[in-house]
């Protein structure tokens, strides 16, 4: 999974060869093994990370227009969590790709850590197996961090990339022409796969953070 993750988050930044000549060739190549490697590896984490990369490439045309989707996605996310029976984050259940992926494990794994809050926002924790069936297995790199150090590691966590889409977006609009601008939309579309990839996958693995000795 990991080698397929890591692939599919590649897949804008060989979008940035596209455009200078002979190294479309390399563009070419790289794209067609990344694409290879993700789907080899037959995980909905890969799959979807690469779906993300992809999608927020072609956003490129609505670049301008992006805080409104942005709070327009928001608004749909509340409206469903005030609609549903479950939390929103159980929509991460109904997302199999491959027919065998562990999403259901993932939705508990933010619920639980949701209802154990008061066990781990201090200073983290290492109780985390004691929560359910498997919980041990933190396949979510947001909980995978606040079990490890609370929840000012989390905040400064979601803070480091709220505030690297933020410098991408000012450089964006800062660019002089459409070649640069374009670069800086797709370092900011691999920066968006990885947020995507961050949800089923972790790449900190200490078992002393969920208990196993």
């Amino acid at each position: 999974m990991t080698a397929g993750t890591f692939a599919a988050t590649a897949i804008p930044l060989f979008f940035l060869l596209w455009k200078n000549g002979k190294a479309k060739a390399f563009s070419i190549v790289g794209i067609v093994a990344a694409t290879v490697m993700t789907f080899a590896t037959q995980t909905s984490t890969s799959l979807l990370t690469y779906a993300a990369g992809i999608l927020a490439v072609l956003l490129w045309p609505i670049r301008k227009t992006m805080k409104t989707l942005y709070w327009g996605l928001a608004a749909v996310l509340v409206g469903l969590h005030l609609a549903m029976k479950a939390p929103v984050w159980f929509l991460i259940a109904r997302i199999d790709l491959t027919g065998s992926s562990s999403s259901y494990h993932r939705a508990e794994l933010i619920d639980q850590f949701v209802n154990h809050f008061s066990s781990w926002w201090l200073i983290g924790t290492k109780d985390a197996a004691t929560w359910g069936w498997d919980m041990w297995d933190a396949q979510n790199m947001y909980v995978s961090v606040g079990e490890a150090g609370g929840l000012i590691a989390l905040i400064f966590y979601i803070v480091v990339i709220w505030r690297s889409f933020a410098k991408l977006g000012a450089a964006r609009k800062q660019a002089t022409n459409n070649n640069q601008e374009w670069l800086i939309w797709l370092l900011g579309a691999a920066l968006f796969a990885n947020v995507v990839a961050f949800l089923a996958s972790i790449t900190l693995i200490n078992p002393e953070w969920h208990g196993l000795h």
